[in-house]
């Protein structure tokens, strides 16, 4: 099983046991909407959404695993926040132009309703506007700030990890059963909680 999902992956030696420490960081980036609104000739406002990121900060850099007098520090594996922010800057162009699309054509609508209402017409045309007009706000929401991971080979005699938050705040020990060949350790750590999954291979 272990060779199906992650490879043939040789240990250290016949008397350790390979540790995978995946290590999922923070909250990930959230959209919100900026409206811009756009003053029209004959009276009234056209308005025009665009997505942007905000980033939530991190009391945590990433954790230690300690066994015995061993310290092993996880690195960085991806930056959701950077891939996210490029994924939104490689779609701009593409949004931009939809969104000129849309603000022409809801600012002809207005300019009509001002033309033939007057002023009731502009107020009705721009508040229309302002009610329809959206920003796509999916994102990267459910998934964590940043992935580390850290690979280890743990003697058989040791029987505990400790996986301790940087800076040290939680704790968390794992208890490698007899018998185990690999150990994948999967963490979830936001500012407020420390939860941990734990799969053995045999």
């Amino acid at each position: 099983l272990w060779k199906r999902r992650f490879g043939d992956v040789k240990s250290s030696g016949k008397d350790s046991i390979d540790v995978l420490v995946i290590l999922e960081l923070g909250l990930g980036p959230v959209k919100q909407e900026a409206r811009i609104p756009i003053p029209l000739r004959r009276g009234g406002f056209t308005f025009a959404s665009f997505p942007v990121y905000t980033f939530t900060p991190s009391l945590f850099k990433g954790a230690n695993i300690i066994f015995g007098d061993n310290v092993v520090t996880t690195s960085t594996l991806m930056n959701v926040d950077a891939t996210a922010a490029k994924d939104l800057m490689d779609m701009f162009p593409i949004l931009f132009a939809k969104q000129v699309v849309r603000s022409y054509i809801k600012a002809r609508a207005t300019k009509e309703l001002s033309r033939k209402y007057g002023a009731l017409g502009a107020v009705s045309g721009s508040v229309a506007t302002a009610l329809t007009e959206r920003a796509d706000l999916r994102s990267w929401s459910t998934l964590p700030k940043e992935i580390q991971i850290a690979r280890i080979h743990v003697p058989r005699y040791k029987r505990k990890l400790l996986i301790r938050t940087i800076p040290p705040r939680f704790n968390r020990y794992i208890t490698i059963p007899r018998g185990a060949k690999h150990v994948v350790v999967l963490c979830r750590i936001t500012d407020y909680s420390f939860n941990t999954d734990t799969k053995t291979f045999f």
